[in-house]
């Protein structure tokens, strides 16, 4: 099973979205608001980034090196929380606070930011949702997605 959450995209160092192993469980990993390498195909914005980039960048060191590999934040924490809820083990605590879904892998896209005097595009959420779609596919599992991404968009007394 894959778990695909569009949100605020994830803290990919967390132990709780690892395997026994230390590995990652996220299958993909799509940043539409990092643009230092290649959006997926058939998209123009962001950058994606495999189990392999995060394997990796899990496998140095250090944090500043981590993020030089995979530049990925979850900045509001929002998106890691959410995924916590659907797919995290919580590895320092495996009685208490288990995700439901504890060994799924994991489609994570992070969404764009807002422009000046905009908001998220409802397009770039429908791509996310369809880049979701496409992953389940290669990897041939069955996806539970989770769009909790959104706003209030401002004030409501008029």
């Amino acid at each position: 099973m894959l778990i695909g959450i569009v949100d605020s995209g994830i803290d990919y160092e967390n132990p709780d979205f690892r395997n026994a192993d230390g590995t990652t469980r996220i299958a993909a990993l799509w940043d539409q608001t990092v643009e230092t390498g290649l959006p997926p195909a058939g998209y123009n914005v962001g950058t994606e980034f495999t189990s392999q980039q995060i394997n990796a960048a899990l496998q140095t060191a250090g944090h500043e090196e981590r993020f030089r590999l995979v530049p990925s934040r979850d900045i509001s924490g929002h998106g890691t929380a959410v995924a916590g809820i659907a797919a995290g083990n919580f590895a320092e605590n495996k009685n208490d606070n288990l995700g439901i879904a504890t060994k799924s892998s994991l489609v994570i896209v992070k969404m764009a930011l807002a422009g000046e005097r905009s908001f998220p595009r409802t397009t770039q959420l429908m791509e996310a949702v369809d880049y979701m779609i496409k992953v389940a596919e290669s990897y041939k599992m069955p996806l539970a997605m989770n769009l909790s991404f959104g706003n209030s968009y401002g004030s409501h007394d008029g």
